[in-house]
């Protein structure tokens, strides 16, 4: 489930605007609160009904044009916004789960187990989509790299490989909904990091939408 809320969360990137599918994304803290409180007994307090609520709203701005509903960007595969939603999914039921093997198996052994998982699942789904054009696929994509494409996707993955580190050890805590809103509070850099780096230009609902996404996701870590 973690490599398809990956594979999902990609799809959402190469297809939609930073500055809104990350906070789409980041909803997953509704779900892994809902896991928290039906199968880790975490206690369901309304200010955690509240943020839920919060980050709802925040989505729908986010991703529904009222003014022409049909074209609306939660129904266009375009705007990477279904494909968020299936990440924050996966997300959502996955990660929760993750705090039992961290803490019986340790947090960066299971970290790297992860890791090989996510990479054999992603390996046998590029098999199965081009079957025997396996090797070719990866050949033709080798010699696309340049020297600073590599750098670039070196320097991703050692980020991620500590950020997957960082967050079995935050989950081996048992604190499900805190950890989860902790970590959809990334969506503040990438809104931030999507204005300045790559110039997305998002319209006032959407920005309002982005932002109440996120004064729900933090609402529970600075006030619980």
């Amino acid at each position: 489930m973690a490599y398809l809320g990956f594979l999902f969360f990609l799809l959402s990137l190469k297809t939609g605007k930073v500055g809104v599918v990350v906070p789409v994304v980041s909803a997953q803290i509704i779900i892994s609160s809902l896991i928290g409180f039906l199968f880790f007994d975490e206690v369901f307090e309304p200010l955690k009904i509240f943020s839920v609520g919060i980050v709802c709203l925040g989505i729908i701005l986010t991703s529904i044009n009222f003014k022409d509903l049909k074209n609306s960007s939660l129904f266009s595969m375009e705007s990477g916004i279904p494909y968020a939603i299936l990440a924050a999914l996966f997300w959502g039921v996955a990660f929760p789960y993750f705090s039992l093997p961290s803490k019986h198996l340790g947090a960066f052994f299971y970290a790297l187990l992860v890791e090989i998982v996510v990479l054999c699942s992603a390996l046998i789904h590029i098999f199965l989509k081009t079957r025997l054009k396996f090797l070719n696929t990866w050949v033709e994509a080798l010699k696309g790299q340049t020297l600073r494409s590599w750098l670039v996707i070196g320097v991703l993955t050692v980020l991620s490989a500590i950020g997957s580190v960082f967050l079995n050890l935050a989950y081996e805590t048992g604190q499900v909904s805190l950890v989860s809103a902790l970590q959809g509070s990334s969506s503040i850099i990438s809104i931030i990091t999507a204005a300045f780096l790559y110039k997305e230009i998002l319209s006032k609902q959407q920005y309002i939408g982005a932002t109440l996404t996120v004064v729900g996701i933090l609402l529970p870590v600075f006030f619980s």
